[in-house]
């Protein structure tokens, strides 16, 4: 199971407790971490890749408080491209059981998978832990368009928005 974690320097303390939780209830588990330094977690076991927001997005439309990583999902085929799926989880939710049947979790043909959310005004989904189908995003051409689609249009949501807007969801 590979799962991931993003977020700037803001956030690492953040980490430490999230990925020790994922850890101590799942310990087969592939870490990744996104962030913006070099190994910040070098007492943890995980495989830190380095951010870098601009190789994929323009400044443009992402002028929220979620500019650096809002729309990091939408990269996710670029960043894990010899992954077939991941697992994201924001990097504020504890873990407190085995997981494993989230990995195992029946996408049939959606690309991803996320919780319904009920706060908003029409049907939206959280993608605060999302299962993602990289695989079959990138040969539906999924990630281009999404990418494409925040570097030109201004979504309240950032990639959240986009990517109920051009993946199938699972939920």
């Amino acid at each position: 199971m590979d799962v991931v974690y993003f977020g700037s320097r803001e956030i690492y303390q953040d980490f430490y407790t999230a990925i020790r939780s994922l850890l101590a209830h799942n310990p087969n588990v592939t870490v990744y971490t996104i962030t913006e330094d070099p190994d910040p977690f070098y007492d943890l076991p995980v495989h830190n890749i380095i951010w870098r927001y601009k190789d994929y997005f323009n400044d443009t439309n992402t002028q929220t408080k979620w500019k650096q990583f809002g729309p990091i999902r939408a990269a996710f085929t670029k960043l894990f491209p010899y992954h077939d799926k991941i697992l994201s989880i924001d990097c504020d939710t504890i873990v407190t059981a085995d997981i494993s049947e989230l990995w195992d979790f029946d996408m049939s043909d959606c690309h991803v998978a996320m919780t319904p959310e009920i706060t908003h005004d029409r049907p939206y989904w959280n993608n605060g832990i999302c299962l993602m189908d990289l695989k079959r995003i990138r040969e539906d051409g999924l990630d281009d368009l999404m990418i494409q689609e925040l570097n030109t249009t201004f979504h309240r949501y950032v990639g959240q928005d986009v990517m109920q807007k051009y993946l199938r969801i699972k939920n």
